[in-house]
């Protein structure tokens, strides 16, 4: 049995913070970016994700005065490269709901976010693999594509919307058309290390491990004063039918009570717990 939920390979992605987007007419914005354990390689004619690790957005939440109490709110996280479109991500969503009592007319919050890191690496392996298409087409065999690593910049950004108590009203922001604009990390596409050895048959199998795990927070205030917090979480494996136990544990160091998951037939599973506390007076 595995006891460690957040079990990672070994790093072989190189991603490094380029830039933060200005707030300017954007309510939201990315700050920082915090990647994990993430891996890209080449086999000598593609690349290849070797590694899962979740990767870390923080995000600044402003929302301006309003006449009216803000209702609600939610934050997603977006993807490109220079020469591709927008990819949105719905599962990077985090949300805020507020009752009409609780008279919340502005909302100032650095907000964490996170994306599976089998989703973002499997998007950098394609934008690789995309950028050695276009060496191909160019006239550069794969000998020479693979022989030497190669960076690639992937932006990020915010899609946000908020809506207000009494008209219904919603307001959105989108990503900025303008690269420059954008948060951004460096992407390294490894080069290949040649041919590659089996393993000898005598060699005893792998021990089974946690390839990835990945959690998700929405968090509503309730009319009786307490908020709702339900946690959702899923965890990838590196074979099917692997029993894990996994606790939670708050910026204090509190962990909670030790829970159990089992991965189906894919290596995959999934979990979530809910918690209740009382709300804060003195901020949303």
């Amino acid at each position: 049995m595995n006891t460690n939920i957040i079990t990672s390979a070994a790093c072989l992605l190189s991603i490094v913070l380029l830039s933060s987007q200005s707030a300017q007419a954007h309510h939201t914005h990315v700050t920082t970016i915090h990647p994990n354990s993430s891996a890209i390689k080449s086999n000598g004619s593609e690349y290849v994700v070797i590694g899962f690790g979740t990767l870390n957005v923080d995000s600044l939440v402003h929302f301006p005065d309003e006449s009216d109490r803000i209702k609600n709110w939610d934050v997603s996280l977006s993807m490109r490269t220079e020469e591709s479109l927008w990819v949105d991500y719905p599962e990077s969503e985090v949300s805020k709901q507020y009752t009409w009592l609780e008279n919340i007319a502005s909302v100032n919050l650095t907000v964490p976010l996170s994306l599976p890191g089998l989703t973002f690496t499997t998007y950098a392996k394609n934008r690789c693999n995309d950028m050695a298409e276009q060496l191909r087409q160019s006239g550069v065999n794969n000998s020479a594509i693979f022989s030497v690593n190669r960076v690639i910049q992937i932006g990020f950004d915010m899609h946000s919307h908020y809506s207000i108590y009494g008209n219904g009203l919603t307001q959105a922001d989108f990503p900025p058309e303008s690269w420059n604009e954008l948060a951004k990390i460096n992407v390294t596409c490894g080069k290949s290390a040649g041919p590659q050895v089996d393993a000898a048959p005598e060699l005893a199998p792998a021990e089974p491990v946690v390839l990835g795990s990945w959690l998700s927070m929405q968090e509503v205030s309730l009319p009786n004063g307490y908020c709702r917090m339900t946690l959702n979480g899923t965890f990838k494996a590196s074979e099917p039918g692997m029993e894990i136990e996994f606790h939670y544990e708050d910026d204090n160091g509190v962990k909670s009570s030790t829970y159990a998951a089992t991965a189906n037939a894919l290596g995959t599973g999934a979990f979530s717990h809910e918690y209740g506390a009382p709300y804060n007076a003195d901020g949303p």
